[in-house]
């Protein structure tokens, strides 16, 4: 019984072992779509398209540019780090940069970003700031 019993436990830690690998997985390949913003009264609709390869992205096409890393950090919630340099004069949250939101549906990625103070650390006041990517995979 106790065999047993350590099998199942062995099982079912190799299972959700594997759940953000699989998660990662899910991220992997091209996607087009659409990025909807609100920053400080600017409203952003921009089309956007991002290759997601290996733990890495690149922002080909859509508002700001970009490319760098990105991890699962839990089974809604992923980080990515922009690894270029930037100027100053602009919302860095603009940037796909931080802690987002996802949800899988089929093919469909939704990324919403988490906004706190330091997402933006010049920002005065983000309650009504939102940054979303609506994604398809080619």
């Amino acid at each position: 019984m106790m065999k047993q019993t350590y099998l199942l436990l062995v099982f079912y830690l190799l299972l959700t072992a594997c759940e953000k690998d699989q998660s990662l997985r899910n991220f992997e390949g091209n996607y087009n779509g659409i990025f909807n913003a609100s920053s400080y009264g600017l409203k952003i609709n921009a089309p956007t398209e991002i290759a997601f390869a290996n733990g890495r992205f690149t922002v080909n096409e859509g508002y700001k540019l970009g490319s760098g890393t990105y991890k699962i950090i839990s089974n809604n919630v992923v980080e990515f780090k922009d690894e270029n340099y930037w100027t100053a004069e602009f919302d860095w949250a603009l940037l796909l940069s931080g802690e987002y939101d996802y949800k899988i549906n089929g093919n469909n990625l939704v990324l919403t970003k988490r906004i706190t103070k330091s997402s933006c650390f010049l920002c005065k006041e983000t309650n009504n700031n939102s940054y979303q990517y609506k994604l398809k995979k080619k």
